[in-house]
């Protein structure tokens, strides 16, 4: 992983500290979404899973699962069969 600035100079980490700078980016982010987390990201550093690493970040904060509800539908339509009344 490496951070490069407008003059050239570089600032690289190693593979096993990329877990603990996302960690530290979505605590700084306020535990912000894993969109925002990655594209705040990607502004500052590259490697090639920073997608992954960010999701798996997020997914596994427990603060976020604590608190954080999930907007979007997590299954299909749901169909539901009304009781069938035999009185008339």
């Amino acid at each position: 992983m490496r951070y490069e600035e407008e003059d050239g100079d570089c600032v690289a980490l190693p593979k096993r500290a990329t877990w603990k700078v996302t960690q530290q980016m979505h605590r700084l982010l306020l535990h912000f979404g894993t969109d925002n987390v990655i594209g705040f990201m990607e502004q500052y550093f590259h490697w090639f899973d920073i997608t992954k690493v960010a999701r798996d970040v997020v997914a596994s904060c427990p603060t976020c699962l604590a608190t954080k509800y999930y907007s979007q539908a997590t299954e299909g339509v749901q169909y539901y069969e009304l009781p069938v009344s035999t009185e008339y």
